[in-house]
């Protein structure tokens, strides 16, 4: 048999896009409009995989009571154990002194960092792989939010006289997680 020559590589034409290049595709959205059938198909690879992930964000009252929290992650799958998640972290933080700075603990092997300001506990959650540092800038970023709404004026009052501005925080600080 004798081969045809042949202009250009098919195989390199018609090639299947490889994991890098499919990120470069996502980063420049002029080209992830251009091939929106990848976009998705790389969504499922490399968004959780690269981006830090925050499980979820806690305001508690001084007595380990809700005031707002939002849940991005199904580890906790019952109300009955998002609860006893919340009361057993309230107990273990209780007697540390946050109030300065933020402080960091591992608790079922989860990474929280903490605050407290007046009589409001301040949580974030996140995974034991991810950064502190990250989720430490999360919490500052959340609290110096709500402080910005309800003109530094931080307590549980206010905060509930105000709960559709906070929520609406938790929805604008963590893109879903």
């Amino acid at each position: 048999m004798t081969k045809l020559p042949i202009s250009f590589p098919l195989k390199k034409r018609f090639q299947v896009p490889t994991f890098k290049r499919l990120r470069k595709t996502l980063h420049c959205k002029a080209k992830a409009l251009c091939f929106p059938h990848y976009v998705k198909m790389a969504s499922l690879f490399c968004y959780r995989d690269s981006c830090p992930s925050v499980k979820n964000i806690l305001l508690l009252d001084s007595e380990g009571k809700r005031v707002a929290v939002k849940y991005f992650s199904d580890d906790w799958p019952t109300n009955g154990a998002k609860l006893a998640f919340e009361k057993s972290i309230f107990t273990k933080t209780l007697k540390t002194n946050a109030r300065i700075e933020a402080e960091i603990m591992m608790f079922d092997s989860n990474v929280i960092i903490y605050k407290f300001i007046q009589d409001l506990h301040f949580f974030v959650t996140g995974g034991d792989d991810e950064n502190e540092l990250i989720l430490a800038t999360v919490l500052q970023g959340f609290f110096d939010a709500v402080a910005l709404l309800l003109r530094n004026n931080v307590d549980k009052r206010e905060a509930l006289e105000n709960l559709d501005l906070i929520l609406l925080c938790f929805d604008e600080i963590v893109d879903g997680g």
